[in-house]
């Protein structure tokens, strides 16, 4: 199966961390000192792996820059390649995390762009009035996120929510979060609702707890 790589272009994250693998990967055929030793890193080698057991056609494609590999992937890459084996593993999953969140802020950035239009709020009362009370509310989710040691992942799945909604959330560039994600994520970071909810009402109408509109 071709390998098709795409062109490595500044500011194209997926194609950056595609040529990252492929750097592990040619590492790895560099260190080896057998024959034997090549063949067991060849990419249907890898597939076959007992422990994370993933198709070729799947390892090709995070190769290639084609898409983002998922965890299993990674994982079965990683093991077979890194010279530290599945130490290595827990470094290359938070540069996939990453990845995954310049690719969202890549595509939102790129929707702007080419609008026809101004990029305007839905009508839903997300828009921002307040972005220094967002910027507070974003930093705190961050900041109980990395005191508790959590991959954006590891959220995502303790709170019940999409790891994309969770990107979104902490996004810089990202609308404001619902009250139900916001909720799902207080719960999931034991932080008390109360005062996330009024920083969000106030990034959305401006208004300070015990302001109202008149």
């Amino acid at each position: 199966m071709a390998n098709r790589r795409r062109k490595v272009e500044p500011g194209d994250p997926l194609a950056e961390f595609a040529s990252k693998l492929r750097e592990l990967q040619a590492g790895a055929i560099a260190r080896a000192d057998t024959p034997e030793k090549v063949t067991a890193l060849q990419i249907d080698k890898v597939a076959e792996n007992e422990n994370w057991r993933c198709g070729v056609s799947t390892i090709y494609a995070a190769l290639s820059g084609a898409r983002l590999p998922s965890i299993t992937t990674l994982r079965a890459m990683v093991e077979a390649w890194d010279p530290r084996g599945a130490k290595g593993f827990t470094a290359w999953w938070k540069e996939r995390d990453a990845t995954q969140d310049k690719i969202i802020s890549c595509r939102a950035a790129d929707q702007d762009a080419h609008a026809s239009f101004p990029r305007r709020s839905p009508p839903d009362g997300r828009e921002v009035a307040s972005p220094f009370a967002l910027e507070d509310l974003r930093n705190r989710l961050a900041t109980a996120l990395a005191t508790q040691g959590l991959s954006r992942t590891q959220l995502a799945y303790r709170a019940g929510v999409g790891r994309t909604t969770v990107s979104v959330a902490l996004s810089r560039t990202g609308p404001p979060p619902s009250e139900a994600t916001i909720g799902a994520l207080c719960r999931a970071l034991h932080l008390d609702p109360a005062p996330m909810l009024d920083l969000l009402r106030e990034a959305r109408t401006g208004l300070r707890p015990g302001q109202f509109l008149v």
